[in-house]
């Protein structure tokens, strides 16, 4: 009788963590991804509303085929949740899958789902699959990976760890009375991160902003303790005349698009050079390198110039920006470092009004 009432207690908790996690994950993430999101949560109240009624039918000796219906919900809410988990996190990873290779899961989940009432072991080890599959796409090709996707990637490989851990423990020690105490585990991890991500994140731009790069630079000053030879260049870049933009060339709203094309070739750059890049403020932009090397920062610059160059903004204005960069000596503070890349950055404005 304990352990009946141990068990109803863990998954009457289990749902009230779940529904306010639930309505808050929705609250926080509105894109198009969140309806796989919103399909393990409800796999996950599935799961929890099967095992609430095996207790009740247990306690109120109803016929055998109630307690094999509230069984076989279970067992098709894990196989389900198996293919979800999958499918979110591909999104969240922001990769895509062949159109053969979704085939031949979705074949597999099918097959489990049918093959479940004689293999009870058959949900769990589809669950352990799924885990294990996200993993591996999240280390594929790590080392071109930028620092901001390997933040997102580590995220998705802790949350999945967690499940393959649970489903470990249920099965081998019995520790677990079910998996929802698990799975909502792993879904507060996303959550979590996903706070976190709108915390760091400029709203409009969509790269990290000023809070993000405090937090950069910390990073950075700590390698840098570890090892005196890692150290960064920091490179401020503004853009030229953007005021402009507001009064004379199509109000705020272009001066907001203006933001977000920049923003892009600001991404798209520093993700191939090793580099992050943030929004400082406004219309000033900050990229920090993961290395001391002088040829990569130069050709940060040099593929910044000639993307501006080929970017078209609109007929009667085309966007310029300055660019000044400063290597981290181990001496100055991370003020006086961002004032010498200003100094570079305004005297390459100068320069140019000059010519």
């Amino acid at each position: 009788m304990g352990n009946v009432i141990l068990a109803t207690g863990i998954e009457v908790l289990s749902l009230f963590f779940l529904t306010v996690m639930y309505f808050y994950h929705q609250k926080v993430n509105k894109k198009s991804k969140f309806n796989s999101l919103k399909g393990i949560y409800m796999t996950g109240f599935g799961m929890i509303l099967a095992n609430i009624s095996r207790v009740c039918i247990s306690l109120l000796n109803l016929p055998k085929w109630c307690m094999f219906f509230a069984y076989s919900v279970n067992i098709i809410c894990l196989a389900v949740l198996s293919f979800l988990w999958i499918d979110f996190n591909v999104m969240q990873l922001q990769k895509e899958l062949s159109y053969i290779l979704k085939l031949v899961i979705l074949f597999i989940y099918v097959t489990g789902i049918i093959l479940s009432s004689v293999y009870s072991i058959l949900p769990y080890v589809l669950l352990v699959f799924s885990a294990f599959f996200v993993i591996a796409l999240s280390l594929y090709g790590w080392d071109k990976l930028s620092k901001a996707k390997k933040e997102n990637n580590f995220n998705v490989i802790f949350s999945s760890l967690v499940l393959i851990t649970g489903c470990f423990f249920f099965l081998v020690f019995a520790v677990f009375f079910s998996l929802t105490p698990v799975l909502v585990l792993a879904l507060l991890i996303q959550l979590l991160y996903t706070l976190y991500s709108k915390i760091v994140t400029d709203r409009l731009t969509r790269i990290k902003n000023r809070y993000g790069m405090d937090e950069e630079l910390e990073e950075q000053l700590i390698q840098y303790r570890k090892d005196k030879s890692d150290s960064f260049y920091l490179i401020t870049c503004d853009l030229d005349d953007f005021k402009s933009i507001n009064d004379e060339h199509g109000g705020h709203k272009e001066g907001d698009r203006a933001l977000t094309l920049v923003a892009d070739i600001l991404t798209r750059v520093t993700e191939k050079n090793n580099a992050t890049a943030f929004r400082n403020g406004g219309d000033e932009f900050v990229i920090i390198t993961d290395k001391s090397d002088e040829q990569n920062a130069r050709n940060i610059c040099g593929e910044l110039e000639k993307e501006f160059e080929a970017l078209h903004f609109r007929d009667d204005f085309k966007i310029k920006m300055s660019i000044g960069m400063a290597l981290f000596d181990g001496k100055a503070s991370v003020e006086e470092l961002m004032a010498r890349a200003d100094q570079f950055l305004y005297d390459e404005k100068r320069r140019r009004k000059s010519e």
